[in-house]
């Protein structure tokens, strides 16, 4: 399942989902198919032509009298339900902070060790390599840069924000780039075109304003609004496992 509100998803303003196979290269007429499916253990709410390229699977699922809006896929109403486990972050482990670079002299550190916050603006650019990050809040803006060069997983306590900025995850394999979000929200806007996984089980999702991604999402509520893609990557399916004897969830 590509993106997942546990308790509601709202699709509006003319956002596309549906699907692309990352180990056949970049997204593209040629890299395009129909399993970009959207799930919640809620209310499903289509407006103002959304449209779902993939299956969609809700309690109940609605698409907007008038709206112009689809699905191409199977609808199902009824609420889906899997166990999300919250994160644990005092289970972490060491982290990666002390090798994040300072960046300009002239400039405050990305990285406040003291507030444990990550912070890049004012058109600033930093890299990130392999390893794991734990943040308290993380913030893009600016027209800023953040380059994804490596194995990146990063933990953030409480808010995730892209504004106005770059993202570029250099291998454009989203399961090279993890974020994990505790409180949230989580907004994302601006013209990004992220390739990541983002697992937010307890947190707001919002992506907005044209902004493209590339992977998949879990949160607590996901809206997606503004003329932006939502393209499920296939081969994410693939790196799921069995763990354990099966249980019923109620």
């Amino acid at each position: 399942m590509g993106f997942i509100g546990i308790e509601s998803v709202d699709l509006q303003n003319n956002v596309q989902i549906d699907s692309f196979d990352s180990d056949r290269g970049n997204y593209g007429f040629s890299n395009r198919a129909e399993n970009g499916s959207v799930c919640s253990g809620g209310r499903i709410t289509l407006s103002s032509g959304a449209d779902v390229f993939g299956n969609a699977q809700g309690d109940p699922v609605v698409l907007t009298p008038g709206s112009g809006t689809s699905i191409a896929g199977s609808v199902l109403n009824a609420p889906h339900t899997t166990e999300y486990d919250p994160i644990d972050f005092s289970s972490i482990g060491p982290n990666d902070n002390n090798s994040i670079e300072r960046g300009p002299t002239w400039a405050p550190p990305f990285y406040d060790s003291s507030t444990r916050d990550l912070v890049v603006n004012n058109g600033r650019h930093i890299t990130l390599t392999s390893g794991v990050y734990h943040f308290r809040n993380m913030n893009l803006a600016g027209g800023s840069r953040l380059n994804i060069d490596g194995d990146v997983e990063i933990f953030i306590e409480g808010e995730m924000r892209f504004d106005n900025g770059t993202v570029a995850n250099l291998g454009q394999k989203p399961n090279m780039f993890r974020l994990n979000v505790g409180q949230g929200p989580v907004n994302i806007q601006g013209g990004h075109h992220l390739h990541a996984v983002i697992y937010a089980p307890a947190a707001e999702v919002n992506i907005a304003n044209g902004s493209g991604f590339f992977g998949s999402v879990v949160g607590r509520t996901l809206k997606i609004a503004g003329g932006g893609g939502l393209h499920y990557d296939e081969t994410l399916g693939e790196d799921v496992e069995q763990t354990g004897a099966p249980k019923l969830v109620y």
